[in-house]
């Protein structure tokens, strides 16, 4: 399984909405850090689960490296729609540091990462869920831990066997910050997602 089965009107729209919607993610982190949020163009693919980390090689030392990490569970309640996931926040030890300096009152690490965690997630999901008509209802973000890479990979993908992934990289203008939220999309949302975006293009 690919993302080039995926039709290209398909990718065109699914690039389109995730665009959107990291962009208005981007502008609520502005706001809140009063910082300029610079956006590179989402990574989107379909691969096997236990690839994931793999396919995250910036991180760097082969998937060993310990990085923090929160997650938010979402799904929608409309009927006949599996389109469920997962938003996985992932920040390096240097850009949490980073992030703490910008804070007007020091927090727990623990506090920090779950808040950074649902300030890029949320809007993001509120945007995707407004562009395909679906009300995500959104868990609290839970702490995944300190870990390597890989474990914290395998922890999230558990029984999974493909994921479509939407990766964005947030970076803060001038600052060391650079964090990385991913949206995953696991087997059965895969049909479900492009189930969706045929009616967005019908």
């Amino acid at each position: 399984m690919s993302i080039s089965q995926y039709s290209e009107d398909r990718r065109d729209c699914l690039q389109e909405v995730c665009n959107v919607a990291l962009g208005q993610a981007a502008n609520a982190l502005a706001r809140q850090f009063d910082v300029f949020v610079t956006l590179p163009i989402p990574v989107i693919s379909i691969i096997a689960a236990d690839q994931l980390a793999d396919s995250l090689a910036h991180f760097g030392s082969g998937g060993q490296a310990e990085i923090y990490a929160a997650s938010q569970l979402f799904a929608s309640p409309a009927d006949g729609c599996d389109l469920t996931g997962l938003a996985l926040v992932m920040l390096a030890e240097e850009s949490l540091n980073d992030l703490q300096s910008l804070m007007p009152v020091t927090m727990p690490v623990d506090e920090l990462i779950i808040s950074t965690c649902h300030s890029m997630a949320q809007t993001c999901l509120d945007a995707l869920s407004e562009q395909w008509g679906l009300g995500f209802q959104s868990a609290a973000p839970a702490l995944v831990g300190y870990q390597s890479l890989r474990s914290i990979c395998q922890q999230v993908v558990k029984d999974w066997q493909h994921i479509l992934v939407v990766n964005i990289n947030y970076q803060f203008e001038g600052r060391v910050f650079n964090g990385n939220l991913l949206l995953l999309f696991p087997d059965q949302a895969i049909d479900a997602m492009a189930q969706r975006l045929d009616e967005l293009l019908a």
